[in-house]
């Protein structure tokens, strides 16, 4: 059983940032300023109010840009402390991310009970090369699992005359979806490294 530790966005965190910077100010200062003519003790409500909503959103946005997963692979799925269990069946999808929409290697895996598994990195930041190395050799491991098992139940089909429909199997575009995500992200992955590296 391999482990794998690393930080990571939960890609969460933009909730909490429109709250502090507009949903706090124009949901809650606003209207008790508009409201001191008719309530002149609003501001002693909204103003602490307004600042502990705002103390609980920066606390959370912190978080959710800086969390920590561990995960433990086996040859039945993997043991993730964020997300819980995860069998290989139960993946649907991998679908990859648009260029705006996360740099690479970002991740995320759809699972078949609609459930979303999602792993941000900044590839920019020196501080994010560790946990991108480490996140990168999880996505090796699940590959390598993903394939054994496909393997695994082709020859148990084959022996056992099991019908294709009961086999557990993940489905074989889930693995193309990764070896794609791979090749395509390690490639733009290195581009980045290597203009970093020439700036030097």
């Amino acid at each position: 059983m391999k482990e794998f530790t690393f930080k990571y966005n939960t890609g969460k965190g933009g909730v909490y940032f429109l709250a502090v910077f507009f949903g706090v100010p124009f949901g809650i200062f606003l209207p008790s300023f508009i409201l001191m003519e008719y309530v002149p003790w609003v501001l002693w409500v909204s103003i602490p109010l307004g600042i502990g909503i705002i103390a609980y959103c920066v606390r959370k946005f912190i978080k959710e840009i800086n969390s920590t997963d561990t995960i433990q692979v086996d040859d039945l799925g993997f043991t993730s402390n964020d997300y819980g269990r995860i069998s290989y069946r139960d993946i649907q999808s991998i679908p990859p991310y648009g260029a705006l929409q996360a740099p690479p290697p970002s991740m995320r895996i759809k699972l078949h009970n609609g459930k979303k598994l999602v792993w941000i990195f900044n590839p920019q930041s020196p501080k994010s090369q560790e946990d991108i190395a480490i996140f990168t050799e999880f996505r090796e491991a699940l590959l390598d699992h993903l394939k054994r098992q496909t393997q695994t139940a082709i020859a148990e089909t084959q022996e056992q005359a099991v019908k294709p429909e009961n086999v557990t199997a993940p489905p074989a575009d889930v693995i193309e979806q990764l070896e794609k995500h791979k090749k395509d992200r390690n490639f733009i992955y290195c581009s980045i490294k290597s203009d970093s590296a020439g700036a030097d």
